[in-house]
C-alpha cells in the first residue's frame, strides 16, 4: 500500500498558481554566511542546495537546514531551495519555520498575475498541510487546511485538498462534503465567469463529482475497496460512462475481474458521442478480461459501427454471434453494418 504522498500528483495538478509581478524580499531567516565567489555565485549556490539534499538524505536535518541557508543567502531567488528547506522543518516539526520558507517559494514561482497577502497566506498552509498529510500527521494537516480555507474561502482547491486529507485520515464522508463545498465554490466562479472555467461542476451533480473525487483519492493511496464504494456511490447518482470507467478500473485493481468487465462494458454504454473512441476504449478492455462474452462483443461493434468503423463492427458481431448465435442484437446489427458497405 502505498503512503499519503501518492496524492501529491492529485493536488499539485489541481493547483494553478499566478501571482505578483515581482518577488517579495527574502525570508528574514536565521543563517549562516559563506564567502560568496563573485564570478560563480549561483553555482557556490547551486552546490549548496545539493550539499543540503545530500545532507537531508544521510537523515542529517539541521546540518541540512544550515547548508539551505547558506544557499539562500548567495541566492534568493531559487523556489526550490525554500520547499526543501519547507519539507525538512517540517521532518524536524518546526512548521513555524516552514510557513514562510512555503509562501516564499509561492512568491518566487508566480511571476505574471498578482495575488493577494490572504492568498499567499492560504496556500502556504495548505502546502504545509500537504507535506504533514505525506508525513502521517493528518490530525496537523487538517488544522492547517482548515485554517486556509478561512483565510481564502473562494478558493475551490482548498476544499479539494481538505477533502484529500480527509481521505487519508479515511473519512469518506467528510472528505465528500468537502469536494462538495469545493465544487459550489466552482460553480459560482463559473456563473461570475459566464460559465467557461468549468463546465463539468455545471451539468454534473456535486455530490456525484465528489464522490468520484473521494474515490481516485483512495486509488492514490491504493486503497482499492473504500475507492470502489465512493465510485458506486457517485454512480447511484449520476450513471455516466467515466464514472462507470472509474469504478471498473478500480474493481480491476482490486481483483475483482469479472465485475471490472461488466463495469467497463458499461462504460461503454453509456458513454457519450463525443467521446465514442473512449467508449469503444472501454468495451475492450472488458474483454481483455472476459473475451468469450458475447453481449461485451455486440457492444463494442454497436460502438465501432456508430463510429464509422464498419468492417472492424462486422468482425465484432460475428464474434459475438460465433459465441452465442441466438443473439438477436448482434444479427440485426450485422445485418445493418453490411448495408452500409
Amino acid at each position: 500500500m502505498k503512503t499519503v504522498s501518492s496524492l501529491a500528483l492529485v493536488w499539485l495538478n489541481a493547483l494553478v498558481v499566478a501571482s505578483p509581478a515581482a518577488p517579495s524580499q527574502p525570508l528574514d531567516l536565521p543563517h549562516q554566511q559563506v564567502k560568496e565567489t563573485p564570478t560563480q555565485p549561483s553555482t557556490t549556490a547551486e552546490q549548496l542546495f545539493k550539499q543540503g539534499n545530500r545532507l537531508a538524505q544521510d537523515g542529517k536535518l539541521a546540518a541540512a537546514i544550515i547548508a539551505y541557508r547558506q544557499s539562500l543567502a548567495v541566492d534568493t531567488t531559487n523556489s526550490q531551495v525554500y520547499r526543501q528547506m519547507a519539507e525538512v522543518l517540517v521532518q524536524l516539526q518546526r512548521l513555524e519555520e516552514a510557513l514562510p520558507a512555503l509562501r516564499q517559494a509561492l512568491v518566487l514561482e508566480t511571476q505574471f498575475t498578482a495575488r493577494s497577502s490572504a492568498w499567499y497566506d492560504a496556500h502556504a498552509r495548505t502546502q504545509l498541510a500537504h507535506l504533514l498529510t505525506q508525513h502521517q500527521e493528518v490530525d496537523a494537516a487538517l488544522r492547517y487546511r482548515k485554517r486556509a480555507i478561512a483565510l481564502y474561502p473562494g478558493d475551490e482547491t482548498l476544499y479539494f485538498g481538505l477533502g484529500q486529507t480527509l481521505v487519508a485520515k479515511g473519512d469518506a464522508e467528510a472528505a465528500m462534503m468537502a469536494y462538495v463545498q469545493g465544487y459550489q465554490q466552482q460553480i459560482a466562479a463559473n456563473e461570475m465567469s459566464n460559465g467557461l472555467k468549468d463546465l463539468e461542476s455545471s451539468y454534473t451533480d456535486s455530490k456525484a463529482l465528489a464522490w468520484r473525487g473521494v474515490g481516485h483519492d483512495f486509488v492514490a493511496l491504493e486503497q482499492y475497496q473504500p475507492a470502489i464504494r465512493a465510485y458506486q456511490k457517485a454512480i447511484v447518482i449520476h450513471p455516466t460512462g467515466h464514472m462507470y470507467y472509474s469504478l471498473a478500473s478500480a474493481q480491476e485493481k482490486a481483483g475483482q475481474l469479472a465485475a471490472a468487465a461488466q463495469s467497463y462494458a458499461q462504460a461503454g454504454a453509456t458513454m457519450p458521442y463525443q467521446h465514442l473512441h473512449m467508449g469503444i476504449d472501454a468495451y475492450r478492455a472488458a474483454l481483455r478480461l472476459q473475451p468469450d462474452d458475447a453481449n461485451i462483443h455486440s457492444g463494442l461493434g454497436r460502438a465501432l459501427l456508430e463510429h464509422g468503423e464498419i468492417q472492424a463492427a462486422i468482425a465484432s458481431f460475428e464474434q459475438a454471434l460465433s459465441l452465442n448465435p441466438n443473439l438477436t442484437e448482434a444479427k440485426d446489427n450485422l445485418a445493418k453494418a453490411k448495408s452500409r458497405l
